[in-house]
């Protein structure tokens, strides 16, 4: 996964427990709740909703404070930039 640019942060530089998880583990069958999108944007898997296949889909949710130490790490407005506007 590694680190992405927040405005002259990186995610996981607020503190050990976000670096850890942005880090990821050695566990290749774990999937992570808190990933780092193609664009940037710091996510966090807040659900599951049902598709039409076998497998539940995971719902996402931008993160905009550490969830460890409480840090603002991105914007609602860095988000949307990102992501193409939407919030």
């Amino acid at each position: 996964m590694g680190t992405h640019d927040n405005g002259g942060a990186s995610f996981g530089s607020c503190c050990e427990s976000m670096a850890e998880i942005i880090q990821g583990g050695d566990d290749e069958e774990f999937e992570p709740l808190i990933t780092i999108s193609e664009t940037g944007v710091l996510y966090m898997t807040v659900g599951l909703v049902e598709l039409d296949g076998d497998q539940p889909g995971m719902m996402d949710h931008a993160i905009f404070y550490c969830p460890f130490c409480g840090t603002n790490i991105q914007t609602p407005e860095e988000v949307a930039a990102k992501s193409g506007g939407e919030s």
